[in-house]
C-alpha cells in the first residue's frame, strides 16, 4: 500500500510507468497520468488484477499533457472523484477498462476529449475510452466527443463493456 497524501503524477515532462498488482493499493489527492505542457514522453499507468486499486480524492487525468495511457484490467479498480481524458489542445489520452470486476468509478463527471471552463465546453485533445469484457466505468453524468465548436475528438468503443450514468451522457460531435 502506497499513500500520498498529495498529487501523484505519473510521466511529468517525460517518461513515466505506474504499475499497481497483485493486490497492492495507491492513493492520492489527485492523479495525472502524462501531465507537463509540451511534454514529449508517454506516460502509462496500469491497475491489474483482484483487489488491486488506485483511488484519489479528486480528478484523476489521462493525458492532461503529452501522450498517456491507462489501463484498468483483471479486476482491478480505479475511483476518483472524476475523470478527464486528453484534457488540452494536442494532448492523447486513452482509458481502457477490461474484463470482469475491472472498474473505473466516479462519483463527479467525466469528460473524454473535451471539458469544462468556466462553465463553458471547451477543445480539448483526442480522447479515447475503451470499455470491454465485462470491464466498467461508471459516472453520474459524463461529455464524450466535443460540438461543433470545439475542434477536440473523443472516442467511446464498448465490446462487452458497460458506461453507467445515473445521470447521464452526452454523445457530441
Amino acid at each position: 500500500t502506497w499513500t500520498n497524501s498529495a498529487t501523484l503524477v505519473v510521466g511529468w515532462n517525460g517518461n513515466g510507468t505506474l504499475t499497481v498488482s497483485n493486490g497492492g493499493a495507491v492513493s492520492s489527492t489527485f492523479g495525472y497520468v502524462g501531465g507537463a505542457v509540451g511534454s514529449t514522453g508517454t506516460a502509462t499507468a496500469t491497475v491489474t488484477g483482484d483487489g488491486s486499486a488506485w483511488t484519489t480524492s479528486g480528478y484523476l487525468y489521462v493525458g492532461r499533457d503529452g501522450g498517456a495511457s491507462l489501463t484498468v484490467a483483471e479486476g482491478g479498480a480505479v475511483s476518483s472523484q472524476a475523470g478527464s481524458i486528453a484534457t488540452e489542445v494536442g494532448t492523447a489520452g486513452t482509458v481502457t477498462v477490461t474484463g470482469t470486476d475491472s472498474q473505473w468509478t466516479m462519483s463527479d463527471l467525466i469528460f473524454v476529449g473535451c471539458g469544462m471552463t468556466d462553465g463553458q465546453l471547451v477543445t480539448r485533445g483526442a480522447g479515447t475510452l475503451n470499455i470491454s469484457d465485462s470491464g466498467e466505468v461508471i459516472a453520474p453524468y459524463g461529455i464524450i466527443g466535443s460540438t461543433s465548436t470545439l475542434s477536440g475528438d473523443g472516442t467511446l468503443m464498448l465490446d462487452g463493456g458497460s458506461l453507467c450514468g445515473h445521470g447521464g451522457f452526452a454523445l457530441v460531435n
